[in-house]
């Protein structure tokens, strides 16, 4: 097996790439190379990661390393074709990003389900370890299975789903397909809105404009649809497609504010979901990966309301490998780690200035 990490793609190669990760049903949207541009910023490099044998490719990565080398950070990735094949190939990443002088190898690849555990174990041999420490090798998610007709996926959700649908389309909520750049720019702005009001990481607007046209508009790799009632936008859901057979959720927002003012009784969410999934089994996906779903969560959990809500789509609950690490350099290492820390602590002092932490004494 030949295994190289090269910073450019031929045409040829690119052309093969693409053809082995709309095959694989662990690759991801964010390894598609379409994809590349959007986390080029702040000084990264790409790197592409390629194992071939006999011209036929067994895995393949998109690796981004900061400016200072701290970190080599794989987004949903890398796609191997087996576990022995991803044996290899983490050995030798450890080995090459060492010798390049970065600190840590961070992947997060698309496994799931009894797969997701044999990969695990590799990762643990090749000592790896999940990226948050104390949690677990896997993080629990759910998929929607999308085969029949609409109406067939419609008698799947909950009735609480099926009223909303009916109780929208009624009173003349509209959800489109939208392609031009000014609708567009209104749905990040919307949903950058939700994520000030979450204190989440905002996404730069060259980066959305990068998603939007690489992948967003893209005929056959992802949707934005938005909902209007009465030329007014009052929500957003993004969907792209992870593989042939799996689609998943990457963007989502609503206008509460609004909502609640004049349409209180009334849930958009749903319905714009059920678009997005619907777009996904006309595009030819058999599941609609959810994206975080626990099926046990307890009112206590954080998470709780938002599990709840994606448990009225009664997606099939499913582990995935978590993100995990490796040491690749350890003096790098070192000063990558006493950073992070430094982030934490500005994030916690961020929150608290807004409001969103509370402190027992």
């Amino acid at each position: 097996m030949r295994i190289e990490l090269k910073t450019t793609l031929s045409s040829e190669e690119s052309v093969g790439i693409a053809r082995f990760l709309a095959a694989s049903p662990h690759a991801h949207i964010w390894q598609n190379p379409n994809s590349l541009p959007i986390y080029l910023y702040d000084g990264r490099t790409a790197f592409h990661f390629v194992a071939t044998e006999r011209d036929d490719i067994l895995s393949y990565g998109v690796f981004y390393v900061d400016r200072y080398k701290r970190e080599a950070f794989c987004l949903r990735g890398p796609v191997f074709e087996t576990v022995q094949v991803g044996r290899s190939c983490i050995e030798f990443l450890l080995t090459e990003f060492c010798r390049l002088g970065v600190g840590q190898l961070r992947i997060s690849p698309y496994w799931a389900g009894a797969d997701a555990h044999a990969l695990a174990e590799i990762l643990k041999s090749c000592r790896l370890r999940p990226y948050y420490r104390g949690t677990d090798a896997f993080t629990k998610t759910g998929r929607v299975w999308l085969q029949g007709t609409h109406k067939e996926l419609y008698g799947r959700f909950s009735p609480h789903t099926r009223r909303d649908l009916r109780r929208c389309i009624k009173v003349g909520f509209e959800i489109i397909r939208i392609r031009d750049h000014e609708r567009a720019t209104e749905a990040y702005l919307l949903q950058e809105k939700l994520k000030e009001r979450r204190v989440l990481s905002s996404l730069p607007r060259r980066e959305f404009g990068e998603l939007r046209d690489r992948v967003l508009f893209s005929d056959h790799l992802g949707a934005i649809l938005n909902a209007y009632i009465a030329g007014r936008l009052v929500g957003t859901f993004w969907v792209a497609r992870a593989n042939d057979s799996v689609a998943l959720a990457v963007g989502y927002a609503i206008d509460n504010e609004f909502m609640r003012a004049s349409y209180r009784s009334y849930r958009i969410g749903a319905p714009l979901w059920v678009e997005g999934m619907k777009w996904a089994k006309d595009e030819g996906c058999e599941w609609f990966d959810v994206e975080g779903y626990d099926e046990n969560a307890t009112q206590t959990s954080p998470m709780y309301g938002v599990y709840k809500f994606k448990g009225q789509f009664r997606p099939q609950p499913i582990d995935i490998v978590a993100e995990h690490v490796g040491v690749c350099h350890w003096p790098k290492y070192a000063s990558y780690q006493m950073s992070h820390s430094w982030r934490r602590l500005l994030n916690v002092r961020r929150k608290l200035l807004a409001g969103r932490l509370k402190i027992r004494l």
